[in-house]
């Protein structure tokens, strides 16, 4: 399965298509664990030289730079996706009528 993989199933009552995304939840995860790992290496680093709280911070915060930004480009690629998939939609609507 890629990185936009999705799992699809029919509900029984309604029977409507529900699309589960599976990397939906992928960004918080992806904050949490970069910051607390960053944090971790800084303070090992830290440690290890004996400048306690130097380090911990500054790659705390690069961990968090680095998931948002990293969440934000995901977001701008899915929004330009989802454009260029609703303007073919549209032109091809557009292109079927008489």
């Amino acid at each position: 399965m890629g990185a936009d993989s999705e799992l699809t199933s029919e509900t029984p009552a309604s029977g409507k298509r529900v699309d589960f995304h599976i990397t939906e939840s992928s960004g918080s995860y992806e904050l949490v664990l970069g910051s607390v790992i960053f944090g971790l290496i800084g303070l090992l680093i830290d440690r290890r030289i004996g400048t306690t709280p130097l380090f911990m911070l500054v790659f705390t915060i690069a961990g968090m730079a680095g998931a948002s930004i990293s969440i934000y480009y995901r977001y701008k690629h899915r929004i330009a996706q989802l454009q260029a998939e609703t303007a073919a939609l549209k032109s091809a609507q557009t292109g079927s009528r008489p």
